[in-house]
Formats: structure tokens, sequence, C-alpha cells
């Protein structure tokens, strides 16, 4: 009879370790998916911002050869070709950087037939001025040069928002993921705790203390404290239930931790951008600024993370309803402007763009606005205009 209870019971524990075992399997392969999926969702948000570093490049680089070309025509400079020719070098990265993200193919071959104009366009300008022909620039200008620019802009500004789109829906499902991580890992609890109770009955305190410290470790990863990790060493159930919880943990903090470096790789990226680039929320507030954007007021990103973005640039058009932020937000579509900025006492003529960023309903979350100081190109077209006028 003794033996037959005994074999009972083992049957009993079997049964019960199998039961914790099946569940801790399914647990793991969750697990597993989850951050299968947490590492394609990471992949996929790189190359929108691989994508968006090349965009956001490339828009700065088409400013920066307008800039240059006027500069020639004005100055006369050959030294000024040079600058050209680096940006004609560095330009070809940037485009390679958005084909390469295979996000972009038909806008990708658009920017390329138009840049192509677009320098063509530069190159016959410059040819005009060294020929003295001041008619045949502005003619260049007005059916080429000026198109091409538009058009390219028009596009990286679409590529915006399809970037925009991707990052809202790829943060959506990277916190989906992390959200089942956390029920998978409150589930991975509960299992060894009724599992713990059931064998605690039949087994002695150094198992019972085991599954005490899983359960432990479980519940602290499934409170957030995802570095907390069991020390159990046995060959049984419980010291595989221990090592899958363990790499469950690691799993998260490891996918954590990936989602804290790009968010530091976004902010490196927007602190590349020599011009204030910024996010702002429907309260105005400052969200996201990039280092250029915070030196207007001579401070740190972190020092205006929390502003209103009128406090930062105090122009003609803040807390009105010329303000094209304002605007993008009110009527759902990307608005520029040009207008003045007051900070620190300083008078600062320059053009920005606000793109509406939307939630998940379709509801309008803030914007992203770009900002280009425009202080040399219009001293620039002073000189032109006056240049103009001295030869009339």
């Amino acid at each position: 009879m003794r033996a037959f209870e005994l074999k009972s019971i083992r049957t009993k524990m079997l049964l019960g370790f199998g039961v914790v075992v099946l569940l801790c399997f399914l647990v793991g392969m969750i697990s597993y998916t989850n951050a299968s999926n947490t590492v394609a969702i990471s992949n996929d948000m790189q190359k929108a911002w691989t994508a968006a570093d090349g965009a956001m490049m490339l828009k700065a680089d088409v400013q920066r050869k307008l800039h240059y070309m006027l500069e020639y025509v004005i100055e006369g400079d050959d030294t000024i070709l040079d600058e050209l020719n680096n940006i004609y070098t560095e330009e070809k990265e940037f485009i390679n950087e958005i084909d390469n993200s295979g996000i972009f193919e038909s806008e990708s071959k658009e920017i390329k037939v138009l840049n192509s104009q677009l320098n063509v366009a530069i190159a016959e300008i410059i040819a005009a001025h060294k020929a003295g022909d001041d008619a045949k620039i502005d003619e260049i200008m007005e059916q080429k040069l000026d198109p091409a620019a538009e058009k390219i802009e028009v596009i990286l500004e679409t590529m915006d928002e399809k970037i925009d789109t991707i990052m809202n829906e790829q943060t959506e499902s990277l916190g989906s993921t992390s959200s089942n991580s956390k029920v998978m890992a409150m589930a991975a609890t509960a299992v060894v705790a009724l599992a713990g109770f059931g064998i605690a009955v039949f087994t002695s305190n150094t198992i019972s203390r085991n599954v005490n410290e899983v359960a432990e470790v479980a519940e602290k990863i499934g409170s957030g404290e995802y570095s907390a990790r069991g020390n159990v060493k046995s060959n049984d159930e419980i010291g595989l239930l221990a090592e899958s919880i363990n790499k469950m943990g690691k799993s998260i903090e490891d996918n954590i931790r990936e989602i804290e470096r790009r968010q530091r790789e976004i902010q490196e990226i927007i602190d590349g951008v020599e011009t204030p680039v910024m996010k702002i929320d429907r309260d105005f507030t400052i969200r996201m600024i990039n280092k250029a954007g915070a030196a207007v007021a001579g401070k740190k990103p972190e020092e205006v993370i929390g502003m209103k973005c009128y406090q930062l640039f105090k122009t003609e058009h803040c807390q009105t309803d010329e303000c094209k932020c304002y605007q993008a937000m009110k009527f759902k579509e990307t608005r520029s402007g040009e207008t003045v900025a007051n900070p620190m006492g300083k008078e600062i003529p320059i053009m920005y763009t606000a793109t509406p960023l939307f939630e998940d309903k379709g509801e309008v979350a803030g914007v992203v606005e770009y900002v280009v100081d425009l202080t040399e190109i219009k001293e620039k077209e002073n000189e032109i205009r006056r240049a103009k006028e001295y030869v009339e």
C-alpha cells in the first residue's frame, strides 16, 4: 500500500511539474515571439530614421546649394564652386540612404530626377553669370531652378509625413509588445505561485525556497524591475523555470535598452541638423527639440523641453491666427511661412514649416516644426536688388 501511495504521489508531482514546464514553454515561446517582433519593429524604425536622416540632410543641402549659388552670382568667388561640388558629393550619399531604406522607391526616383534638374539649372546659372547674362539668370531661376526646388521640398515633406506615420505605427506596436511581455511576466508569476503552493505540500524546504525565489523574480519583472535575476541552481523543472524567467527578463531588459538607444539616436539625428527642428503638442508645448533650436534661447535641449514654442522664438505670428503651427493643426496640412523671430532681443528673419502629427483616430496630436534662418538670404537678396537698381 505504501509503495502505491509513493508512486501515486510521484505521479502527481510529475504531472504537476509537467504542467508547469508546459506553461513555461508557452510563456517562453510567446516571449520569444514578442522579442522577435520587437527586433523586427526596431529594424523598421531604424530604416525609417535612416530615411528621415537622409531626407532632412538632403533638404538642408538643397537650401545650401541655393545659398551658394546666390552668393556666387553676387560675389563671383570661384571658391564657392568648390563648396557646391562638395554638396553634390554629399547629396548622393543622402539619396542613397533614402534608397537603401526601401520605403520611398517612387519618391527616391522623383528626387533623383528633380535634383538632377536643379543641379543642371545651377550649372546654367553659373555659366550665364560668367557670360554676364543677367536676363538669362532670371529666366533659368524662374523656369527651372525654382520649380525643381519647390517640387523637391514637397516630396521631402510628403516623406516626412509618411515617416511620422510609420514611426507612430511602429511605436504603438512596440508598446503593445511591451505590454504583452508584462502580461506574460505576470502570468508566469501566477503559474509559479500556484505550482509552488501545490508542490510545497510534497516537497522539502529547499524546493519551496527555490519556488519562492523564482516567484519573487518573476513578480519583480512583472512590476517593471527587469534587471532582477534568480540564482536557483537545480536540474529539475524549477531550475528550467528560473532559467526561462531569467531569459525573459533579459530579453525585456535588452528590448528596453534598445528602445532607449533608438531614442538617443533620434535625438542625435535631429541634433545633427544645423537649423532648429522641434516637436510640439496641441498646447504648443515643446516635447522634443534639437541643439540648434535650443541654442536660439541660449539653452540646452533638456532645458527647453516643456516650454511653449512662442516663449522661445517670440515671432510676429506667435499666438495669432497667422501662426503656421496653429494653421497646420487646424487645417490638418503642412503650412509654411516667413516671419521675424525675436529670441533674446534679436531680430531674425525666418522661414518655418509646420507638419501636423496625428493620433490613431486621426486627431491632431501636434506638429513638427522646421525653422530656417533667412538672414543671409535676405541680405543677399537686398544686395542683388541694390545691384540691379544701380545697373538700371
